[in-house]
């Protein structure tokens, strides 16, 4: 699927297991480690969870879910803080934009622009094995929808 600017904003760094999760892109899948992006986002489902097994689809897929907003640990002052996060910690990893099926209804995208988008490549959501800019990026919240 190819998202639309109008679309309601996308969260690039989504719960695999939303019903509504769509997969835009495989972690550390390029020879240089970083993600490869789908020309079109897919629906994450089943099978999807059985050809990473036994790891968690989040340790591998990059998912896209509606964004929660208020309703989100890291939205906050009316921005997405890991988007603002990613661009202080992380030096862009690319010097074009990648190609991305979600980028129009990206948050991050809506809300920093390129500065977001050539360090997305760099990004898992929850890595194997993360370095000290994955906590920080991730924030104390620790990520997901508040309760």
């Amino acid at each position: 699927m190819r998202r639309k600017a109008f679309d309601p904003p996308l969260c690039p760094s989504g719960g695999a297991a939303q019903e509504d999760a769509e997969i835009f892109a495989i972690v550390g899948a390029q020879e240089d480690g970083v993600a490869a992006y789908l020309d079109r986002s897919v629906k994450m489902d089943d099978e999807a969870r059985a050809l990473v097994a036994p790891l968690s689809p989040a340790n591998i897929y990059r998912v896209a879910v509606p964004c929660a907003e208020q309703g989100c640990a890291h939205f906050e002052g009316g921005a997405c803080q890991i988007a603002i996060r990613l661009t202080e910690q992380f030096a862009p990893r690319l010097a074009e934009l990648p190609r991305c099926a979600i980028r129009p209804a990206c948050r991050w995208w809506r809300q920093e622009g390129a500065e977001a988008c050539t360090r997305c490549p760099e990004v898992a959501t929850t890595p194997v094995a993360p370095c000290d800019a994955d906590m920080i990026v991730a924030g104390e919240a620790g990520g997901g929808t508040k309760s």
